[in-house]
């Protein structure tokens, strides 16, 4: 062949011969088999399967990884809702409790100013009554 081109027979001839010679390490028998182009497509297909499935055990263990963290995640954030759900109900109650003691002493105050201005009404009016009989 020209321009050093190789066809898969040759490439299969050259392997088998390198991998003959290796595996008889040099006894009475150097002729290795000659592989068809049918084996070589086959032994290809069969390796680049080997090749396939080593990506999917790899890709499967990183989505098991993944569905790990996330899980993990999402009951780290569950949690961290949980206290600050409980913060908020403490919050919550304690200003509750901080606005009915207002409200209470407001309606003291109140009362106290309604029972002032019904005492200076009464006084101000016998005040005027009794100016007004003599």
């Amino acid at each position: 062949m020209s321009g050093g081109a190789r066809t898969v027979a040759e490439s299969a001839l050259t392997l088998g011969f390198a991998a003959g010679g290796a595996a008889l390490g040099g006894g009475a028998n150097n002729f290795a088999t000659i592989r068809t182009t049918s084996i070589v497509t086959k032994q290809q297909k069969e390796h680049m399967q080997e090749e396939m499935h080593e990506q999917m055990t790899g890709y499967k263990r990183m989505r098991r990884e993944h569905q790990s963290a996330l899980i993990k995640l999402e009951e780290r954030c569950k949690v961290e809702m949980e206290a600050h759900k409980q913060m908020l109900d403490k919050e919550y109650e304690s200003l509750l409790q901080q606005f009915s003691k207002e409200l209470e002493k407001l309606q003291i105050k109140h009362q106290q100013e309604k029972e002032r201005k019904v005492l200076h009404s009464a006084l101000v009016c016998s005040i005027f009554f009794a100016s007004n009989w003599f």
